[in-house]
């Protein structure tokens, strides 16, 4: 069986990693560090920061004030939390094999198990409550981590063309300062799936005035008294295909994470934008 992700940290990482491959400039030093890291995230333990510094041509203060905007005191620090999830060991072991036809087969069986999974009339009563809610809210914003916050991105752009900011924020200590602010009228959404995700902001959620909300599984023990709302969504079972490399955890929450995400979200964004089309024509009308 394959070694699942340790640490809700690690993924953390990495988007944020992404994030400045996104947004910097090639020759920047955050783009080289990144572009380093990603490069060598396998084999990273092997580098001090002595040696990362010579072969990208920066200081060591630009690594170790990189890994502190990062979250961390140093680059140890930084280099430990992914080593534990990311080194040689772990890809060497990896049960991966090609997507041949027979796997196609079976992905195309597994995704008709989608539609089956949900009571339709209780999802639209759920989806028509939520599209409500985020209406009504000032601020809505979605905690998120790793794939989850690409999903969204399409969910977040879709909200936009309907005259409504949805905020995604890959949840971290650095955004305290930024959800401390928030007020009864705001709404969150925490998205963790099997809990984990959970473990960085039990501390915090008893001092939000937001409405805070929760999207997680259906088997997931969770303490219902801290959230305003929580959406439990099925951990679709009965999915057949093969267990390729793709998020190192079990195949049926791999792919009920893939596909339930996108599936719910593009359900709200059209029940949102059917729930609100008079409203938009009378504001263009006036």
């Amino acid at each position: 069986m394959q070694k699942g992700i340790q640490h809700i940290e690690s993924l953390q990482i990495i988007n944020l990693l992404c994030n400045i491959i996104n947004t910097q400039d090639y020759d920047e030093a955050d783009y080289q560090i990144s572009k380093f890291i990603i490069n060598n995230l396998y084999n990273l333990e092997k580098y001090s920061i002595y040696e990362i510094a010579e072969e990208i041509s920066v200081s060591r203060s630009t690594i170790r004030r990189f890994c502190i905007r990062m979250g961390y005191d140093n680059f140890s620090d930084l280099k430990k939390t992914l080593t534990e999830d990311f080194n040689f060991n772990i890809l060497n072991s990896l049960n991966y094999k090609d997507f041949d036809e027979d796997d196609y087969d079976k992905f195309v069986n597994d995704l008709k198990l989608l539609p089956d999974a949900f009571d339709y009339e209780n999802l639209m009563i759920q989806l028509k409550s939520l599209a409500l809610l985020i209406k009504k809210s000032h601020r809505c914003t979605v905690f998120s981590t790793g794939m989850q916050l690409a999903f969204l991105k399409g969910f977040q752009v879709t909200m936009a063309t309907v005259g409504k900011i949805i905020h995604l924020i890959d949840f971290s200590d650095r955004n305290e300062d930024y959800v401390s602010g928030y007020g009864p009228n705001d709404l969150i959404f925490i998205i963790s799936w099997t809990g984990k995700f959970l473990s960085l902001l039990d501390d915090r959620l008893d001092s939000l005035k937001s409405k805070v909300c929760l999207v997680t599984f259906d088997d997931t023990k969770v303490t219902s008294d801290k959230f305003y709302k929580i959406y439990r969504i099925p951990k679709i079972k009965g999915f057949i295909g093969s267990d390729i490399f793709r998020f190192r955890i079990d195949y049926e929450t791999d792919m009920s994470i893939r596909y339930t995400l996108p599936y719910i979200c593009n359900l709200l964004n059209d029940i949102y934008f059917d729930e609100n089309r008079k409203d938009l024509l009378d504001e263009i009308d006036c």
